[in-house]
């Protein structure tokens, strides 16, 4: 199957990735009965397709095209940052103080784009077992 070059827009609809910050709004239909009925599958929340990824993360390890994903988007993030000269000084001094050597921010980014697809699943059946894992929400202050 070819992939489709995105975005697709018409006079009334635009097809376009599916971005992080459609997650809230896609699990707040997929939570609605009225949708779900159709479906194999109970309403989720938010909070239960989160664990139910993590699960597969650990159970099946990650995708190629996922880690081939982040480590663009990692790439990408981590240039700008090394771009401003503000955010530039802060990470020399973060590996400084932390570390003890700041030259370890000109290796950092070599560091994450070599990670295989093994280490990344063993790092993540080390680290997100149920027991491991917590949810942090933020309420709003009542008046």
């Amino acid at each position: 199957m070819m992939p489709l070059a995105l975005p697709i827009e018409t006079e009334r609809l635009c097809l376009r990735a599916f971005t992080e910050a459609d997650a809230a709004r896609y699990h707040s239909y997929r939570g609605l009965p009225e949708t779900v009925r159709y479906m194999y599958r109970d309403p989720m929340t938010l909070e239960e397709a989160i664990v139910e990824e993590v699960t597969r993360l650990v159970t099946d390890g990650p995708r190629a095209a996922e880690v081939d994903r982040a480590k663009a988007q990692f790439e990408r993030e981590w240039l700008a940052q090394l771009g401003r000269f503000d955010s530039r000084a802060d990470l020399i001094g973060c590996y400084a103080t932390l570390y003890g050597d700041p030259s370890l921010v000109n290796r950092h980014l070599d560091e994450v784009l070599s990670l295989s697809l093994d280490e990344i699943a063993d790092a993540a059946r080390r680290h997100l077992q149920p027991g491991q894992r917590a949810m942090l929400s933020y309420r709003k202050e009542s008046a």
